[in-house]
């Protein structure tokens, strides 16, 4: 009978070790990222009725509502960012077949809370314009004063509006697909928004006097003009004076 010398078991032990000690380590990152991915699917779905009452109460023009509506936003937005961009997930982005889904999940996490702050933002200028003095139609200092965080608020609709069209939704699984194309769409309609309120908030103090007077004419074509942009005999020119208000 051959005589089986125990040290040259231990190599082997090893290495069976080793390979336990690896497989057990897979399966738990992928429990750790599984559990996390439910956590995210809960948040994100929290997050689409938000949305849609924060779209529709920045159509009615509802500031209270949009205040009101901004905490919970945020704290659902910042969890989902949370949730899908720890080490272990950017890892499993590596892995056929889902990685692409938990890439896409991640860039909508991290883009979603990188918007979040424009829902406090629009509520608290909307409310502080409704509170403009009596007989005017416009703050404009308080534009003036806003004009500085619209301008950061289009970069960031921008900038998420670009890493979200930039996934490639023909490789994602159906939900996540769906999701990310309502994203997109809700991301085409906030932008025009905000670059508009942006770009008002630089014109429209300096048009409307704020730091001189300015001289506005107003003309109206004569009803006898019959091609549509020709010149007028009688054009009817008027002007408004818009004197210099302080800030």
């Amino acid at each position: 009978m051959a005589v089986v010398d125990p040290a040259a078991r231990r190599p082997r032990r090893w290495i069976v070790l080793a390979v336990v000690g690896v497989a057990l380590a897979l399966v738990a990152a992928v429990a750790w990222v599984g559990a996390r991915a439910l956590l995210a699917k809960g948040e994100f779905e929290a997050l689409v009725p938000l949305a849609g009452d924060v779209r529709d109460a920045a159509a009615r023009g509802d500031a209270d509502a949009l205040l009101a509506l901004a905490p919970e936003f945020t704290d659902h937005s910042r969890r989902a960012a949370e949730l899908t961009s720890d080490p272990l997930w950017r890892a499993a982005e590596a892995l056929p077949l889902l990685g692409d889904d938990l890439a896409a999940i991640r860039i909508a996490g991290a883009q979603v809370n990188a918007l979040a702050p424009i829902v406090p933002l629009a509520g608290d200028l909307g409310q502080r314009l409704q509170e403009r003095s009596e007989g005017a139609i416009v703050d404009v200092a308080l534009l003036r004063e806003f004009s500085d965080d619209l301008v950061e608020a289009t970069a960031t609709v921008e900038s998420a509006s670009a890493a979200i069209h930039g996934i490639d939704t023909t490789t994602l699984l159906s939900p996540v697909a769906g999701g990310i194309r309502s994203l997109q769409d809700a991301l085409g309609e906030l932008q025009p928004m905000i670059s508009g309120a942006a770009a008002a908030s630089e014109v429209i103090p300096t048009v409307l006097g704020l730091d001189e007077p300015q001289t506005i004419l107003i003309m109206f074509q004569n009803t006898a003009e019959l091609r549509t942009g020709a010149a007028s005999p009688d054009p009817s020119p008027s002007s408004v004076r818009m004197p210099a208000r302080s800030p």
